[in-house]
């Protein structure tokens, strides 16, 4: 087992227990952070018909020890229905205006979301210009654990999987 999988095993109970970011260090933050993106893009190389993720984000997950820019982690309460299950998309559809991105292409912005028990894991990423887009999260009912804690408004648990994701979208910076 790699010290990634054999970290973030051991901060999996105390997730389970309380999702809160500051319950965790930075260096623990990271592991999660770094743990979720991970599984995420192992899933959706290994899962996917279609590739959302262009294989530039992979190669960079695989070659250094850090997270690529533009991705943003959360962490929620979903209703316990299988063990474990995930979903992942793409940015486009309802949370970019056109208006916006002009030149928006889908295969630039990337969701994933996994539940394990009760509690899930998430995270967005853009592959646009990072000063001039950027993900963000909205944090009324999600904390963000990555890459500065935030937390929640209020936490609610989600009814089902594929609602956690709409925390994450895409904007464009005020220059």
């Amino acid at each position: 087992m790699s010290r990634l999988e054999s970290g973030f095993r051991a901060l999996l109970p105390r997730l389970q227990a309380d999702i809160s970011p500051r319950c965790f260090s930075k260096a623990e933050r990271y592991t999660i952070a770094a743990w979720i993106t991970k599984t995420g893009v192992v899933a959706h190389r290994s899962a996917n018909y279609r590739s959302i993720l262009p294989a530039s984000l992979p190669r960079a997950l695989s070659q250094g020890s850090s997270i690529p820019a533009g991705i943003k982690v959360i962490a929620g309460k979903v209703e316990a229905g299988k063990t474990i299950q995930w979903a992942q998309s793409n940015l486009g559809f309802g949370l970019v205006r056109k208006s916006h991105l002009p030149f928006y292409d889908a295969k630039q912005t990337f969701v994933f979301v996994l539940s394990i028990a009760d509690v899930f894991l998430g995270f967005g990423w853009h592959g646009l210009s990072n000063r001039m887009f950027e993900i963000f999260h909205s944090g009324d009912s999600t904390h963000q654990i990555y890459p500065h804690p935030k937390l929640a408004r209020h936490i609610r648990k989600f009814d089902h999987l594929a609602i956690a994701p709409t925390e994450i979208g895409l904007r464009s910076k005020d220059i």
